[in-house]
C-alpha cells in the first residue's frame, strides 16, 4: 500500500501512544486520499472508477438559421438506415465550396445524437493542413484524448494510434464528423469499430465510393433553389424585410446562384445597413465585374476565398481549362467546345474536365454537357484576366466561331434543305465534317441546335461586341431554322436584330432584308402585327435596292403571311406576286411555297375549290423536290380543308402522314399543328379515345416548348375524361 506507513515499519510511538508519523494533514496531495492508522494483515483498497464524459464535440452554432434541406437530410438518413446496426458506414457530403455541406452535416448530427451513445467526435481538417501535408495522426490523437486516453498513453505512430482508437470505439456506436476532407486517407483511420457507428465526411473534392475500405455513399449537395434561398435570407435578415421586397429577394438569390455562403454575406450587409434596400443591393450585384467584390464581409472576399482555395489545388491543365471555360460565351459547354477553348487535344481536355468535376468546380449536365456555377464563372474570369494573355479571348472566339458556323450551316442544310440563303454556306461546310447525315439527320440537327441555342446566341452577341459584323449577320441567318421549327421567339427577335444591325453596318442590304423579313414571323406570333409590318416594309425597300428577284419574291411571300392577318385580300395579291417572281427566276421551291400559302388563304376566304388546286400543285412540286418537311405542312393544310368539306377519311390520312413526318424530323412545332387538327377531327367524329391520344401528345409538346396552350389542352383532356 503506497503512501501509508504502520508501526511495523519501525516507527516508535510517543508517550501519549500516538504515532507521530500519522496525521490529518492532506496539503499538496492530488487524487484520492486514504488516512490509515495501525494496519494488521493484508489490505486491499478499491478506488472509485474515473468517470469519462461522453464526447459531444460537433459544433452546432448557427443551426437556428439552417434552411431545411429535406431531400438531402433524408438521403443521409436513408444511407445510414440501410447500414443498420451490423456495420459502420461512411456518408460523404460533397458539393461546390460554400454550398452548405458543413451546416447540413451538423444539423443531421444534432438530430441523430440519440443514435450514438458512444458520443460524437469532430475533426476540422482545414486547421490541420500545412505545406508538408495533413496531420492525420494528430487528428486520431485528439479523438483518443476525447475518449479518455491520457496523453502519456497515446502511442506515437499512426498505426498504433489507429489500433487503440478502434479498441476505444468498439463498445458503443460513435458518430464522427470530418470537415474539409481531401483524401480517403483522412477518413479510414477514424472509422469507429463498433457496429452502428457512422462517419459523416464533408469535402469539396469528390471522393469515389469505391476508394473506401468501409461501406461509403456519396450525397451531392446542389445550391439552394429560389424558395430555399429566400427562406434563408428571411431567417438571416428578417422575414418582414424580405416580405417588403419579394421580387428583389428572388433576384438576390439568383445573383448569388443559391449559394448559402454568398447569401450569408448579402444578409450580413443588409443587417449592418438597415436602410439599405434589397433592390439597391440587386443593382450593385447585377454588375458582373464587381459582383464578387460586393460579396465580401468586412473587406474580406469571402466567396472568392473559398473558390480560390479549390482553384489553387488544381493541376496546370485543369486550371487552364477552368480559366478558358469562363471565356466561352454561353452557359455551358461540351467536350468539343472545351477542346476548342483550351486549344488542347481531346484526351487532355477530357482529363481536365474530370479534374474540375472531382473538385466540384464544374457540374455535369445531361447529354455530357458541363456548366460552371455563375459565381464560379466570375471567379474563373478573374483568374483569366490575371493569368491569360490579352489575346486569349479573341483567339478562343475565332476558333469557336469557325467551328460553330460550319456546324450550324450543316444543321441548316439538314433541316431546311435548299432554302434561299444570302451567306455562302458551302464555304462554311468545308471547315467541318458534317455530322448530320443518314437516319434522322434533320431531327438530330434540330436537337443539336436546340441544345446549343443559348451558346449560339451568346456567340452571336460576342461577335457583334468585338466588331465581327460580317460574321454576326451570317450566324444570325444560319440559326433561323431553329427558330422556325422551335419558335423561341424572344431569342429569334434578339438574334435577328443583332444580325440586321450588323448587316447594315457592313452595307449588305440583301442580308438585312432577309433577316428583317424572317423575323416578321416572330412578331406576328407574338401578336405584334404593327412591328411585323414595319420590319416587312424595311425588308421590301432593302430587297428592291439590292436588286435580287429571288430575295424580292421571298419578301413578298412574308408580306402575304402578314397580310393574312391584317388584309386577306392583299395577301392573295402578295402571294401571286411572289409566285410570279419565283417562276421568272426559275425557283420552283419558292413558287411551291407561294402556292401553299396562297392555298391556305383561299381556303380561309371560302374559296375551297381554288384552294385545293393550289395546295395539290404545291404538294406535288415539293414532293418532287424531296422537301418532306414542307410537303408535310401542305398535307396539314389539305387535311384541314378536307375536314371542312366532310372528307374525314382523306383528312385523317393526310394529317397522320404529316404528323409522322414531323416526328421523324423532330419538328415539334409543326407536329403540334397536325396533332391539334387530328384531335379536332376525332372529337368531331366522336372518337374520344383518338382525341385523347392526340391531345396527350399535344400537351407534351406544349409543355416541352413552353407553348401558350398548356391550360387549354389540359381543359380539353379533362372534358374527355368527365
Amino acid at each position: 500500500m503506497n503512501g501509508a506507513r504502520s508501526a511495523m515499519d519501525g516507527a516508535h510511538p510517543d508517550r501519549s501512544g500516538t504515532d507521530p508519523a500519522v496525521g490529518n494533514s492532506a496539503d499538496n496531495v492530488g487524487g484520492s486520499v486514504i488516512q490509515v492508522g495501525t494496519v494488521h494483515g493484508g489490505v486491499t483498497v478499491a478506488l472509485p472508477a474515473q468517470q469519462i464524459p461522453v464526447p459531444q464535440q460537433i459544433p452546432l452554432g448557427g443551426l437556428g438559421r439552417f434552411v431545411n434541406r429535406v431531400a438531402e437530410l433524408s438521403a443521409v438518413d436513408e444511407v445510414l438506415g440501410d447500414a443498420g446496426a451490423d456495420s459502420a458506414w461512411i456518408v460523404v457530403l460533397t458539393g461546390l465550396a460554400g454550398v452548405g455541406k458543413s451546416a447540413l452535416a451538423r444539423r443531421w448530427s444534432r438530430d441523430a445524437r440519440d443514435r450514438f451513445p458512444g458520443g460524437q467526435l469532430y475533426i476540422d481538417y482545414s486547421t490541420r493542413r500545412t505545406e508538408a501535408g495533413t496531420a492525420v495522426s494528430d487528428a486520431v490523437g485528439e479523438c483518443l484524448r476525447a475518449l479518455g486516453v491520457h496523453p502519456e498513453h497515446i502511442p506515437p505512430g499512426l498505426a498504433e494510434r489507429t489500433a487503440l482508437y478502434r479498441t476505444k470505439t468498439a463498445n458503443r456506436p460513435v458518430l464522427v464528423l470530418l470537415d474539409d476532407v481531401t483524401e480517403v486517407a483522412h477518413v479510414e483511420p477514424l472509422v469507429p469499430n463498433s457496429p452502428g457507428s457512422a462517419v459523416v465526411v464533408t469535402c469539396t473534392e469528390r471522393l469515389s465510393e469505391a476508394a473506401f475500405e468501409t461501406d461509403a455513399r456519396v450525397v451531392v449537395l446542389d445550391p439552394l433553389d429560389g424558395a430555399g434561398g429566400v427562406q434563408l435570407l428571411s431567417q438571416l435578415c428578417g422575414a418582414s424585410r424580405v416580405a417588403e421586397e419579394p421580387a428583389a429577394a428572388e433576384q438576390l438569390v439568383r445573383l448569388c446562384g443559391g449559394l448559402p455562403i454568398a447569401l450569408r454575406v448579402v444578409a450580413a450587409r443588409l443587417v449592418a445597413r438597415p436602410q439599405l434596400n434589397l433592390a439597391d443591393l440587386v443593382t450593385e450585384l447585377s454588375d458582373e465585374r464587381s459582383r464578387l467584390r460586393a460579396l465580401s464581409a468586412r473587406g474580406e472576399r469571402t466567396v472568392s476565398t473559398v473558390f480560390e482555395h479549390s482553384y489553387r489545388g488544381l493541376s496546370t491543365e485543369a486550371a487552364l481549362m477552368y480559366r478558358r471555360l469562363a471565356l466561352l460565351p454561353g452557359p455551358d459547354c461540351t467536350l468539343d467546345t472545351a477542346t476548342l477553348a483550351a486549344d488542347v487535344d481531346e484526351q487532355t481536355a477530357r482529363a481536365a474536365l474530370a479534374a474540375l468535376l472531382d473538385a466540384n468546380l464544374l457540374t455535369e449536365q445531361p447529354d455530357e454537357r458541363y456548366r460552371l456555377h455563375d459565381l464560379l464563372r466570375l471567379h474563373a474570369a478573374e483568374r483569366a484576366a490575371q493569368e491569360e494573355p490579352d489575346t486569349a479571348r479573341t483567339e478562343l472566339l475565332d476558333r469557336l466561331f469557325v467551328d460553330r458556323i460550319g456546324l450550324v450551316a450543316a444543321a441548316d442544310r439538314a433541316v431546311m434543305g435548299t432554302r434561299m440563303r444570302i451567306a455562302d454556306h458551302d464555304a462554311f461546310l468545308e471547315t467541318v465534317e458534317d455530322p448530320f447525315t443518314g437516319d434522322r439527320a434533320a431531327a438530330r440537327a434540330l436537337e443539336w441546335l436546340a441544345a446549343e441555342r443559348a451558346n449560339l446566341l451568346a456567340l452571336l452577341r460576342a461577335s457583334a461586341e468585338i466588331g465581327w459584323d460580317e460574321r454576326a449577320w451570317q450566324l444570325a441567318e444560319a440559326i433561323v431554322p431553329l427558330y422556325l421549327n422551335r419558335r423561341n421567339l424572344e431569342d429569334w427577335i434578339e438574334s435577328s436584330e443583332i444580325g440586321a444591325d450588323a448587316a447594315r453596318r457592313v452595307g449588305h442590304p440583301a442580308a438585312e432584308a432577309r433577316l428583317r423579313s424572317l423575323v416578321s414571323r416572330a412578331y406576328t406570333d407574338l401578336g405584334e402585327h404593327e412591328r411585323a409590318g414595319t420590319e416587312l416594309s424595311k425588308a421590301l425597300e432593302l430587297a428592291e435596292s439590292a436588286g435580287g428577284r429571288r430575295l424580292l419574291a421571298s419578301v413578298w411571300e412574308f408580306l402575304g403571311r402578314h397580310r393574312d392577318i391584317v388584309d386577306p385580300s392583299g395577301a392573295i395579291e402578295a402571294y401571286r406576286r411572289s409566285i410570279e417572281l419565283n417562276v421568272a427566276v426559275g425557283e420552283p421551291r419558292g413558287a411551291a411555297l407561294g402556292r401553299y400559302f396562297l392555298g391556305r388563304t383561299l381556303q380561309a376566304t371560302n374559296r375551297p375549290g381554288e384552294a385545293l388546286g393550289e395546295l395539290y400543285a404545291a404538294r406535288d412540286s415539293l414532293a418532287a423536290l424531296g422537301d418532306r418537311r414542307m410537303t408535310a405542312r401542305v398535307l396539314v393544310a389539305l387535311g384541314l380543308l378536307h375536314t371542312a368539306i366532310g372528307d374525314d377519311e382523306l383528312a385523317e390520312a393526310e394529317l397522320t402522314e404529316a404528323a409522322d413526318t414531323f416526328v421523324e424530323r423532330g419538328a415539334v412545332h409543326y407536329e403540334a399543328a397536325a396533332r391539334r387538327a387530328l384531335a379536332d377531327l376525332a372529337e368531331q367524329r366522336q372518337d374520344r379515345a383518338g382525341a385523347h391520344r392526340q391531345l396527350t401528345r399535344l400537351l407534351a409538346i406544349e409543355i416541352e416548348t413552353g407553348g401558350p396552350e398548356v391550360a387549354v389542352v389540359q381543359a380539353r383532356l379533362a372534358r374527355l375524361t368527365d
